[in-house]
C-alpha cells in the first residue's frame, strides 16, 4: 500500500559531491546539516524516485526503520 503522507515527515537534499539524494526526517534535520549523521534519522539513494517509492510504500518503511 502507498502512502503519500509519509513523505511531508521528510526533507529532500541533493549532495552533488557524492550524488546522492538523502530524506531526511524533519525531527532530526538540524542533527544532520550539523553533522550529527549518526543520531539523525536518514535515507539516501541515487535516486529521488527510489526514495519516494521507499518512503511511500509503508511495508519497505518499516522494514527499513526497523534495522
Amino acid at each position: 500500500m502507498t502512502n503519500n503522507e509519509n513523505l511531508y515527515g521528510y526533507i529532500f537534499w541533493n549532495n552533488p559531491y557524492e550524488d546522492l539524494w538523502y530524506a531526511i526526517e524533519r525531527d532530526s534535520y538540524l542533527e544532520f546539516f550539523n553533522g550529527n549523521r549518526k543520531t539523525a534519522v536518514f535515507h539516501k539513494a541515487k535516486d529521488i524516485k527510489v526514495l519516494t517509492e521507499i518512503l511511500t510504500k509503508d511495508d519497505l518503511l518499516n522494514k527499513l526503520n526497523e534495522n
